[in-house]
């Protein structure tokens, strides 16, 4: 039989090391709101649910499909809580679309969206945590490059402002300067097609083209009635008159830059000729929307 006193012993030392480890977990949280609430969290994965779960690992245990980062990638943390087994997420979805001055930069939408990440301990300090969430947010410049396609890599590389050594997090749009700066992209479009034939060899008869719908504007864009806005990207016509190296060198975001590279993938031409015989080329075009109900 065991003493009462031992026993009271033992009940005493597990009730104090439950206080440190709510304790523990209460300054983690703290220190979690701190730094989270309020900033802009880069997702990984742009999923489209309302409603995203992972597990520690980074694993997606529900949410929709991926879709456009500039609608889907960014959360704006409003709210943060830290339980036992689970770490909670609420915040509003913010878009990314060309402002007035070129800029591709960041807008507040009213889409909410809710993430649960399960956890397989009770965090004890901040880099538990800081560990789990690298495996669903971005932390550096590389890790947003590697999580977008290929056509966006390179403008992105040529213009996101964030250090390899910073993380994506940042203020809410009314403190702080958008991450992505648009450069200025001069363009010659004949027929909002291809460039003028001219920028190539003058040994070069341009392709001509054969197939080349126009793009549908994404559902709820922000295009309205009458409006025109226009995406430029870059791609290469082979010497069967296919498209590919499909790159964006000046985004309108909202998903206008995905639809406009998923028409372009269709495009096909009668090749470039150069002394008679078919070559390959670059080439530059303008995708422009146009709403007309």
């Amino acid at each position: 039989m065991i003493p009462r006193v031992t026993l009271t012993f033992l009940s005493f030392c597990l009730m104090t090391q439950v206080c440190k480890a709510t304790e523990a977990q209460q300054n983690v949280e703290q220190s979690l709101k701190q730094q989270y609430e309020g900033k802009i969290l880069v997702l990984r994965h742009p999923l489209q649910g309302g409603s995203l779960e992972f597990d520690s690992d980074g694993k997606v245990l529900k949410g929709g499909n991926e879709g456009p980062w500039t609608v889907y990638g960014r959360i704006k943390i409003d709210e943060l809580q830290l339980q036992a087994d689970k770490l909670l997420l609420k915040g509003m979805r913010v878009s990314y679309k060309r402002d007035g001055l070129g800029t591709l930069a960041p807008f507040p939408t009213k889409k909410h969206v809710s993430v649960k990440i399960s956890l397989t301990a009770t965090p004890q300090k901040m880099t538990d945590i800081d560990a789990v969430l690298g495996r669903m947010f971005t932390v550096t410049r590389k890790d947003v490059l590697d999580s977008v396609p290929d056509f966006w890599r390179q403008y992105l590389e040529r213009n996101l402002s964030v250090s390899d050594s910073q993380t994506t997090t940042e203020p809410d749009e009314h403190a702080a300067p958008p991450v992505i700066e648009a450069k200025t992209v001069e363009t010659k479009a004949v027929e909002s097609k291809y460039e003028d034939e001219t920028l190539l060899k003058t040994t070069t008869i341009a392709p001509k083209p054969l197939y080349t719908p126009s793009p549908a504007p994404p559902p709820d864009s922000f295009v309205r009635d009458g409006h025109f806005s226009s995406v430029v990207l870059s791609f290469f016509v082979d010497e069967t008159g296919g498209v590919g190296r499909i790159r964006i060198l000046r985004p309108l975001g909202e998903g206008f830059d995905e639809e406009a590279v998923r028409a372009v993938k269709t495009w096909r031409f009668k090749p470039a000729q150069r002394d008679g015989h078919a070559v390959g080329v670059e080439m530059n075009i303008e995708c422009t929307f146009f709403v007309s109900n």
